[in-house]
């Protein structure tokens, strides 16, 4: 995966160096290194089957930087949000119609491609 060390740092909101970068990768598994001015290869082991993209090695970088040391900071913008209509009345219908009636959801491997995951 290949990543941006400025985004990376934006998504997240810390200032790293990318000798930093790259040490906080391998406390979370992950090999790094620099191809380009500001740009970073990202190599996974294969159990890592969840960074797949940019925002997956942000994610990483914050694990393993620290949730405790990200300074908590007010949003620029301002948003009010709401679920969609269509999505209250699917949770709605999935409470009083099933849950309601014993049923349980749950999520199988069955629709996971080996061929997408794995090689």
């Amino acid at each position: 995966v290949e990543a941006d060390e400025r985004s990376v740092c934006d998504l997240i909101g810390v200032d790293l160096s990318t000798a930093e970068l790259i040490e906080v990768l391998r406390k979370m598994q992950l090999t790094a290194k620099n191809i380009s001015s500001g740009k970073l290869e990202v190599h996974c082991p294969i159990t890592r089957t969840d960074v797949i993209h940019e925002c997956d090695v942000a994610e990483d970088v914050a694990v393993g930087y620290g949730f405790n040391r990200i300074l908590a900071r007010e949003p620029q913008v301002n948003c009010i949000g709401s679920l969609l209509p269509v999505n209250q009345i699917c949770d709605l219908f999935r409470r009083e119609a099933f849950a309601q009636s014993g049923y349980v959801e749950v999520l199988t491997w069955v629709t996971v491609s080996n061929a997408k995951n794995y090689t």
